[in-house]
């Protein structure tokens, strides 16, 4: 038989599944490996004090390798970034990444 997975609806339920984990996880949780193990589905919490904290997201200077797909508002609410969207301590933000591009993103929040 013939399986076919939409990669909407498999990001979709990861989202729906672990944006609402305990605030009190690692800084940062590997979610979903995706294809060859060369993506990551990661959610990365702001901590206080972070460089970023009060920076629009295309301020903050991403890895090329990776796209923010959603921003969780301290747990209650989850929008669609744009690069105008703001960051506060305390945000965590839902990144695909690949090719190491975890490290990178947590050097740059300074977790």
């Amino acid at each position: 038989p013939v399986i076919v997975i939409s990669s909407t609806e498999l990001i979709l339920d990861v989202l729906n599944e672990h944006v609402n984990a305990s605030k009190y996880r690692s800084m940062l949780e590997t979610m979903h490996l995706f294809g060859k193990g060369d993506m990551q589905l990661v959610k990365v919490a702001i901590p206080e004090q972070s460089p970023v904290d009060g920076k629009r997201l295309a301020e903050i200077g991403l890895p090329h390798n990776s796209v923010v797909v959603a921003v969780d508002r301290h747990g209650r609410d989850l929008e669609i970034p744009t690069g105008e969207t703001t960051l506060h301590a305390g945000d965590s933000m839902i990144v695909i990444v690949k090719d190491g591009a975890v490290e990178r993103i947590r050097a740059l929040l300074g977790t």
